[in-house]
């Protein structure tokens, strides 16, 4: 992850497709209570091969995810494909 001004920029590396391409990917932020993870709708990655999102700061600070200033951020990122999402 990276910080830019106003932005969190999540990037991931493709993971091996298992011999289906990857039709999209779930990107998931984790809450300030350290334990539940919520998908993140600024990053609707469901038919996107792209590997990365930009998330506006504002965004981690409100609901549900509710983020302090300075506090890391936690994402997990899964592919999607016709077998389903991976690990």
């Amino acid at each position: 992850m990276a910080w830019i001004p106003d932005d969190v920029v999540i990037s991931w590396t493709a993971s091996d497709n298992g011999g289906s391409p990857i039709t999209g990917y779930s990107v998931k932020i984790r809450q300030s209570d350290e334990m539940t993870f919520t998908v993140n709708t600024f990053c609707d990655m469901s038919t996107s091969t792209t590997t990365s999102c930009t998330v506006p700061v504002i965004a981690l600070k409100a609901a549900p995810f509710s983020l302090d200033w300075g506090v890391n951020v936690h994402a997990t990122v899964k592919a999607i494909n016709i077998y389903g999402s991976s690990t």
